[in-house]
């Protein structure tokens, strides 16, 4: 009875509980009626009912709308909160109105039902009634149609449900006044701390005192006077300086049961654990829900008859222990006393997440807006991001270094460690230590030397004293208002005895020195987590003792899924919003501008009040972080309307705007001007060139690069780099733009766009020649055309240009104002023609009158030589044709010599150090160090004629030019055969000798890619302009291979595709060559065999059949050369293609064939060195032998194998990509020895460890999702393998193709055998199954190996048989008797 009237006030006092249940009791309703109904709307109908039931209930469990915690985390989001109830309401009244036709047409199944009916709740609204149509087919199936979209609104609303933006705060009628006279209380409070600290602590305050506000005139609309509840503060006299709620109960003071023990902490106290957002879960061992306030000092505070005072936590205005209700003043949400609030333990808990007083303590904190409500995830923010020393350890010796000098001295001298090994080695071994946080000041005061444990109590009580400050003395306090507008002395007494206090809080007792560090390592963090929950935690935290943080790792990119605040973009569209900071400028100054469009960022407005200007100053926001910034054009004019359409367009999060347009319409140049003049709408914009594939993921691997990892962290895999940044991208909380430069098509960039732009802060702008990408139906995307400059700006652009010190308001009076008008036309008004315009004419000092005759001279010239042509030229073609022909023929010999190798090389990255050097060719004479006078006179020359850009990046010197005069220069060198070999060898020679060469055996060096970075793009535009024949370029086997050499730097980066590409590209100029170039060859198949091994086993045939080729070759340059000429490293390339073909070997069940290979390689290993020397060797052949041994039966022995093989990779790569695939070999094997248990533990392991390194989309971490689930069905933990299964799934669904369709119809299979096992989801369950084996009937006869002698109704291990042996082929339990049967 007590549970009923439980629920039934819980229906009143949170709106969205209550229609979620309403709309649950319809769903139920409608889909009992339509299972009794079969002819009506037919199993479609069914279908699309069960469908969407299902997923309101899960977006019901993902929200907290069941149990109220949706409508407590939209206290602060009223339009939000509207938007969901429009969205509910609309949902049940659609799901009533199917209710009536379905019972309409079928009324006797459903008789007895009606009663039923009509005890829907009233906040339905609606009363079912009879109906019958002729047409209920239609009109039902219109409804489900209605259902189905509402369902998919509320899904996507789930980001903006889980952490909502608090818009609510922001007040309309609020002074801008109120924030700097905070501001300015904070900072007399704490006059030690920073500007930036308390700007951003006073701006917090008086967010709350808004939203505070707001609360108390909506509760008390007629009594605007009226106090809201606060505790007792003495000003020392025993003067009380406010009033309670209830006078009646003025002795209450809000004290806890727990005690302060010496070490700072409290001991055990009585919590209760309710299941409700109202009260927060009972504090972990050792951090005690009493420290919101000390009892024992409270007390002292309030006997003390010295000025000094405390802010006490407001009292609940209801009696403990009563069952009653309330509003809370300070979220507007009604409580229920005696369950959501059990004790003061709850309703301090409650009232501090209300508050939300905890923010970054740290100045350049990217996350400094960020409001906490609970202590603990404050303080792990700062662990997390601030306080934690990165250090370089030593696996071996177990020591840390604080330097990375001392660490590379002790690699060398104690372990001799190769130099060349040195650079990753330290890399590796750089992570965050395991030591105690040393002591630390206080940010507020100055109070130094304190613990971390006793640091974090300290400093979360100043937050909180100041959070209290809001709320005590809120609406008509004397104390508040006194302390702001003018007391005096009183004032001065008031804040000197405020900051005392907070100094001697935490040190009126002796401090007894750091915790101790002797207890036990509790479990690490994910003990209790699931493997659904480890997605989102992608790296390890740091790890809290009894004693306070003992041992650290890396710090995760995110501690939980509600970390960060993600928007739907309906829900923003109907919002137009700004950022916080300019949507409180908007609404405050009042400085005239009524749109939704920030105003650019011009100078400052001199008509604005001091005050008003002193509070922009406090509260606008910093300047962005960007990545790879282009220097904004100081001659950049015009444009105006197309930024406003551009910033419109980007204006809602998630929005997608392409900026296309002819060649040198100013696209790129239009983007840069946007991202400066717009930059305070963004926090963080990176530009990403996407001209080329190298550059794209270079550039965009700044992202994780700047913001996540270490720059120099060359442990990362590119891809890695890739999945740090999308992720960053999809979970921050700030606004941010990404720029993608120069695209060619839309799968260019796919991987590098978050998996849904809608749910982020983001917005994307891109420039390409094409509007029309093929970009996803699924993005809002805006497409905005370029077109030429209109008469006025071309004039502007082109006399400013001329003369920069030109005033611009005096243009119409200029003498050639005029004929600037008259060149701007004939020049199409197009902005690049019209820069080369200006900078031949500042070279040349012609007039404009003489240009003009000039051009029409040239013009004439090219039309009576120009071929005709079937395609139609277009105007702006024309015009640029005609401004070349003019400009470059006065270009000087060296300067031309200089243009026509930049033609060859890639438009955007072209480093002076690429160009000048020690160059011994006659033909690059021009460019040698010893003559940098020249070079300097050539660059000089260039830029003055804008025909290409000088910019500083890195401090390096970077050059530009525009890719359509690159185009125009090969087409001119083209009519030159002799003239186009001689650049291109030019070209070739610079970039060949700043490309470094790759390891001789094939090992990977990761620390020459910085050196492989810088000169990829190079390698790349060499092999477009070869493979294009544009111009008409004769390759070389010189030529195949640079490219073979770039194709083996990306492979060992992880870049598949595009290694591929350039190898296959080296491939095809060997063979049109007929080139015998064997080595080279050989190289090449040993690559591309272990490249398309990731691409699934139906390239298993092509893989062993290269790998066939390279060891023939290896085998035959063995036979062929004089046994003085064959060297070590030509024995180590041919033992390692014999490895490698006993690899191909097991993928094929030939264990019997392979096992003697690898023991003839150990013989080698023993003759080039001991475990210690060459360790990654020992690995292969421990880790290969282990599944000879499996396939054997010999479970002991491969058992045995595996792990000393984990032992040897981990030496040689340390906690690698290698590593865990290692261990999760290990486990497979473990598994078919029979050992379930530690077998789940070792995947486990696995799955975790590829979170980290690889993210969630990784084929590896799919792979281990799918272990980690099969594991727990062989265990009979069948809801778990579902689960996790099923997860596995839905992240394949966002990144198609990021699974081979082989594992993902494994995985579809497997759980449809688990829900058949269960009974459930049974038509799921089918079409599973159904789609598993057409996708297994269509590979199985391109399968190369056998299967035949598996049984057909082991239906499962005919699905592992397709996978690849070290990678997944053995997670199940029965294919290893059929394979050894057959290959004995």
């Amino acid at each position: 009875m007590a549970g009923s009237q439980e629920s039934d006030h819980r229906d009143g006092i949170a709106p969205l509980a209550t229609l979620f249940k309403d709309c649950l009791n319809s769903f139920e309703r409608l889909c009992a009626a339509t299972a009794e109904s079969q002819q009506v709307g037919g199993e479609l109908l069914c279908s699309t009912v069960h469908g969407c039931f299902s997923k309101f209930r899960m977006w019901g469990n993902d929200t907290g709308a069941p149990d109220g915690s949706l409508d407590y985390a939209l206290r602060k989001s009223s339009h939000l909160q509207q938007t969901t109830k429009d969205l509910l309401g609309d949902l049940i009244s659609t799901l009533c109105t199917m209710c009536e036709n379905v019972e309409a047409t079928h009324a006797p199944s459903l008789s007895n039902k009606e009663s039923s009916l009509s005890s829907q709740p009233d906040g339905a609204g609606l009363v079912m009634s009879r109906r019958a149509s002729s047409d209920s087919d239609t009109s039902l199936q219109q409804s489900a149609d209605d259902v189905e979209e509402i369902v998919n609104c509320l899904i996507k609303l789930i980001p903006a449900l889980q952490d909502p933006a608090p818009q609510d705060i922001y007040s309309k009628q609020a002074s801008p006044d109120e924030a700097k006279d905070d501001i300015e209380l904070v900072a007399k409070f704490f006059p030690k701390a920073s500007s930036l600290l308390t700007n951003r602590l006073g701006f917090a305050n008086w967010k709350r005192k808004q939203f505070v506000q707001k609360l108390n005139s909506r509760n008390h609309p007629d009594e605007s006077s009226k106090q809201i509840p606060s505790g007792k503060k003495n000003n020392g006299n025993g003067q009380e300086l406010s009033t309670s709620l209830d006078n009646s109960r003025s002795d209450y003071q809000t004290r806890f049961s727990s005690h302060r023990t010496d070490t700072g902490r409290s001991s055990t106290s009585s919590t209760s654990v309710v299941e409700s957002i109202f009260s927060q879960p009972a504090f972990s061992a050792g951090h005690s829900v009493a420290s919101f306030s000390d009892s024992d000092t409270m007390a002292a505070w309030n006997q003390d008859d010295t000025p000094k005072f405390h802010y006490e936590i407001p009292k609940p205005p209801v009696v403990l222990g009563s069952r009653s209700t309330f509003d809370c003043p300070y979220c507007g949400q009604t409580i229920l006393f005696g369950v959501q609030i059990t004790s003061e333990e709850d309703w301090a808990q409650h009232v501090f997440k209300d508050l939300e007083p905890y923010q970054c303590t740290f100045d350049g904190c990217v996350r400094a807006d960020k409001m906490f409500g609970i202590r603990e995830e404050w303080f792990q923010h700062e662990l997390d991001y601030h306080r934690l020393l990165k250090v370089w350890f030593c696996q071996a010796c177990a020591h840390e270094f604080d330097q990375r000098e001392p660490f590379e001295i002790h690699l060398r001298e104690k372990h001799k460690t190769d130099s060349s090994h040195l650079p990753v080695m330290v890399s590796l071994c750089q992570r965050y230590s395991e030591k105690t946080i040393p002591r630390q000041n206080c940010p507020f005061c100055g109070t130094s030397s304190m613990a971390p444990q006793q640091l974090k109590e300290h400093v979360a009580d100043h937050m909180e004293q100041l959070a209290l400050m809001t709320i005590q003395n809120e609406v008509g306090s004397d104390i508040y208002s006194a302390s702001i507008e003018a007391v005096g002395i009183y004032k001065t007494e008031l804040i000197k005895d405020f900051i005392k206090k907070q100094q001697d809080d935490y040190f009126m007792q002796p401090v007894k020195g750091p915790a101790d560090d002797s207890t036990d390592d509790p479990a690490p963090f994910f003990a209790d987590d699931s493997e659904d929950e480890a997605v989102d935690v992608i790296a390890e935290r740091p790890i809290v003792k009894a004693g306070g943080v003992n041992r650290t790792v890396r710090p995760s990119l995110r501690r939980n899924p509600d970390s960060y605040t993600r928007k739907v973009s309906s829900y923003l569209q109907s919002q137009q919003t700004n950022s916080k900071v300019e949507k409180f400028l908007d609404t405050q100054s009042e400085l005239g501008d009524q749109s939704n469009i920030p105003a650019p960022l011009d100078p400052p407005d001199h008509h604005l009040t001091d005050d008003t200007s002193q509070l922009q100053d406090l509260v606008a926001p910093l300047p962005p972080f960007r990545t790879k910034p282009p220097p904004r054009n100081e001659d950049f004019v015009g444009r105006a309307e197309d930024l406003t359409k551009i910033h419109s367009a980007l204006s809602v999060p998630g929005n997608v705007c392409v900026l296309s347009g002819v060649g040198g319409i100013g696209k790129t140049e239009t983007a840069i001007e946007y991202s400066y003049r717009y930059e305070g709408a963004y926090s963080h914009i990176f530009w990403v060139n996407a001209e080329s594939a190298v550059s794209c993921m270079d550039s965009y691997s700044l992202i994780a690069t700047h913001l996540i990892v270490a720059e120099d962290d060359m442990a990362y895999e590119q891809s890695r780099l890739t999945t740090l940044g999308r992720e960053f991208l999809e979970q921050t909380e700030t606004r941010w733009l990404i720029v993608f430069d120069n695209v060619n098509i839309w799968s260019d960039i796919l991987e590098y766009l978050p998996t849904d732009p809608h749910r982020t802060h983001g917005s994307i702008l891109i420039t390409a020649r094409k509007s029309n990408l093929n970009f996803l139906a699924s993005l809002k995307c805006q497409s905005i055309e370029l077109g030429a400059l209109n008469l006025e700006e071309g004039r502007q652009l082109l006399l400013l240009s001329m003369q920069p010190n030109l005033d611009p308001r005096h243009l119409r009076s200029h003498p050639e104002y005029k004929l600037a008008g008259e060149i701007a036309t004939l020049a199409e008004r197009l902005p690049l023609a019209l820069a080369h315009i200006a900078g031949y004419l500042q070279v040349s000092k012609c007039t404009l009158t003489d240009f003009v005759q000039l051009w029409n001279e040239r013009r004439r010239h090219t039309k009576a030589l120009a071929q005709p042509s079937i395609y139609p030229v277009r105007s702006t073609d024309r015009a640029l044709e005609t401004v070349w022909n003019i400009g470059l023929r006065e270009v000087t010999i060296d300067a031309r010599e200089l243009l026509n190798i930049l033609a060859f090389l890639d438009s955007e990255t072209i480093q002076r150090n690429l160009l000048v050097g020690e160059h011994e060719e006659p033909l690059l004479d021009f460019l040698h160090s010893h003559q940098t006078f020249r070079y300097k006179r050539m660059i000089t020359e260039l830029s003055c004629r804008r025909l290409i850009l000088v910019k500083d990046q890195d401090g390096q010197e970077i050059l530009s030019i525009h890719r359509s005069l690159q185009q125009k220069i090969l087409e001119d060198i083209d009519k030159d055969a002799q003239k186009r070999e001689e650049v291109f060898a030019q070209a070739f020679s610079l970039v060949r000798k700043r490309f470094p060469l790759p390891s001789p055996i094939q090992v990977p060096e990761p620390e020459k890619w910085p050196v492989c970075k810088d000169n990829l793009p190079h390698v790349l535009r060499l092999q477009t302009v070869v493979t294009e024949n544009l111009p008409s370029i004769l390759p070389s086997v010189e030529v195949a291979r640079l490219l073979s050499d770039g194709g083996i730097n990306l492979w060992e980066r992880g870049m598949t595709n595009e290694g591929l590409r350039l190898l296959r590209s080296a491939e095809a100029i060997l063979d049109q060559l007929k080139s015998d170039e064997s080595q080279l060859r050989a190289n090449i198949h040993i690559i591309i065999a272990l490249l398309i091994q990731d691409y699934g086993f139906s390239y298993i045939a092509e893989s062993k059949d290269r790998i066939e080729k390279a060891l023939q070759i290896r085998k035959d340059h063995l036979s062929h050369t004089r046994p003085y000429l064959y060297t070590r490293d030509h024995d180590i390339l041919l033992h390692n293609a014999w490895s490698d073909y006993g690899c191909v070997l097991l993928q094929y069940n030939k264990h019997i064939e392979a096992e003697p290979i690898f023991r003839r390689c150990l013989v080698k290993y023993h003759e080039w060195g001991n475990e210690t020397e060459i360790p990654y060797e020992y690995y292969k052949f421990n880790h290969h032998t282990a599944f000879c041994r499996l396939y054997h039966g010999d479970f002991a022995e491969a058992i045995k194998l595996a792990e000393e093989g984990l032992r040897m990779v981990t030496l040689a790569t340390g906690q690698s990509s290698a590593t865990s695939k290692t261990r999760f070999d290990l486990a497979c094997i473990v598994l078919q020895s029979g050992d379930l248990t530690r077998a789940l533990e070792l995947h486990q392991q696995v799955l975790k460890s590829n979170l980290k390194q690889h993210g969630k989309f990784s084929f590896l971490t799919l792979q281990s999702y799918y272990a980690v689930g099969a594991l727990h069905a062989y265990r009979g933990e069948l809801a778990d393998a579902e689960r996790i299964m099923s997860k596995a799934l839905s992240l394949e669904s966002m990144r198609k193709g990021s699974w081979p369709e082989a594992a993902v119809a494994r995985t579809e299979f497997h759980l449809s055998q688990i829900l058949t096992q269960q009974g459930k989801d049974l038509d799921e369950a089918q079409q599973l199954a159904s789609r598993a084996r057409a996708v297994l009937a269509h590979i199985l006869p391109l399968n190369p190996l056998d299967c035949g002698s598996v049984e057909a109704a082991d239906e499962l291990a005919l699905f592992d048989h397709v996978q690849p042996v070290f990678d997944g082929r053995f997670t199940g339990r029965t294919l290893l008797k059929y394979v050894s049967k057959h290959a004995s």
